[in-house]
């Protein structure tokens, strides 16, 4: 189980989706820490909420991007085609077109502005495409989960499904598929966890009874204490 466990630190992500199937398989409950560990690992800023706060952000920023891109192509379009009609009717003097607002700088300004925010959609863009390939690692680890919780119920994991349900909510990072084994997985600890909750608590310690026990005798034979009943 170590060298598994190893592997799970590993930079590719196809070793980490086996690595952790392979725990599942084994079923061993020390692996839940571990296997923890590399789900929180696989999210960006170590937990579900805040990957979700910075995917929100993010989206925004790339309807704005979007947004600006669109009004400057038509701005670059529209200049483009104003300069052209003004640079023809040079030679007319009768010519009513008034001159550009701006020159060969103008231009220029306005083509590095237009690539700069194609190119801040396009890093936002790659940034969901590489969490989204993580969910299948997430996937996997939550499946390996269930198998070891299976064999062992009475395994500590009820602290796992606010996160669970955190990852199940997450649209613009994680699959459908994960989010539908995250949801299901989260219901199912926290049923487990409401379970260990309904269980009777002794008020106190348990007192040794001395009733019944055996104490040495003469001869290497065994007395009893009798009981209440004798």
């Amino acid at each position: 189980m170590e060298a598994l466990c190893h592997f799970l630190r590993s930079e590719e992500r196809w070793v980490v989706t086996a690595a952790a199937e392979a725990l599942g398989r084994v079923g061993d409950v020390r692996a839940l820490t571990p296997l923890t560990g590399v789900l929180r690992a696989q999210l960006s800023g170590g937990s579900a909420q805040r990957q979700i706060a910075k995917g929100l952000n993010l989206r925004q920023v790339a309807w704005g991007a979007r947004g600006l891109s669109r009004i400057l192509m038509v701005v670059g379009v529209t200049a483009g085609i104003w300069a052209g009609l003004w640079f023809n009717d040079q030679s007319n003097a009768d010519a009513v077109i008034a001159p550009p607002p701006f020159g060969l700088g103008g231009f220029l300004l306005l083509t590095f502005s237009l690539v700069g925010v194609e190119w801040v959609r396009d890093r936002i863009q790659r940034y969901f495409e590489r969490q989204r390939s993580r969910s299948k690692v997430i996937e996997a680890i939550c499946r390996s989960l269930a198998e070891i919780v299976e064999r062992h119920p009475a395994a500590p994991v009820a602290g796992l499904a606010p996160e669970l349900r955190e990852i199940a909510r997450d649209r613009w990072h994680q699959t459908g598929e994960t989010r539908e084994v995250c949801r299901r997985l989260a219901h199912w600890f926290e049923a487990i966890d409401r379970r260990s909750g309904s269980l009777p608590v002794p008020a106190g310690p348990l007192a040794p009874q001395p009733e019944g026990l055996p104490l040495p005798g003469e001869g290497g034979r065994e007395q009893r204490i009798p009981d209440r009943s004798d």
